[in-house]
């Protein structure tokens, strides 16, 4: 049941970010680290949606173990302007008032610039 339900809530959060960033759902198995598509000039065509920093640093890491580079998006989505410049940014999204957000974005940006 534990693994139900946090399955659904994973779904929930990836379709909150297909929603407000007019991507469609791609998540599952095997989806290549892309849980949302996105196609726009302004973004890279897929990210990647994590519940928390523990998760997504995890994500992050096999990106620079595999030199491939995926964004991130933590927590709950705010406005798609919000997400697409802190992507453009910094490679990932944080919920506001997650702990640790400042840093895990700095964070990002330098593994991403280390996949570049």
């Amino acid at each position: 049941m534990k693994d139900f339900v946090r399955d659904l809530n994973a779904r929930l959060l990836e379709e909150a970010y297909a929603k407000v960033l007019g991507g469609i759902l791609n998540g599952g198995f095997n989806d290549g680290g892309k849980d949302v598509l996105i196609f726009s000039e302004d973004f890279p065509n897929g990210l990647q949606v994590k519940s928390s920093i523990h998760f997504a640093q995890e994500h992050v890491t096999r990106g620079v173990k595999f030199r491939k580079f995926i964004p991130v998006a933590v927590g709950e989505p705010g406005t798609a302007e919000e997400i697409m410049d802190s992507i453009q940014r910094f490679g990932a999204w944080v919920e506001k008032g997650i702990s640790g957000r400042d840093h895990f974005l700095e964070c990002v940006a330098k593994a991403r610039s280390m996949i570049s």
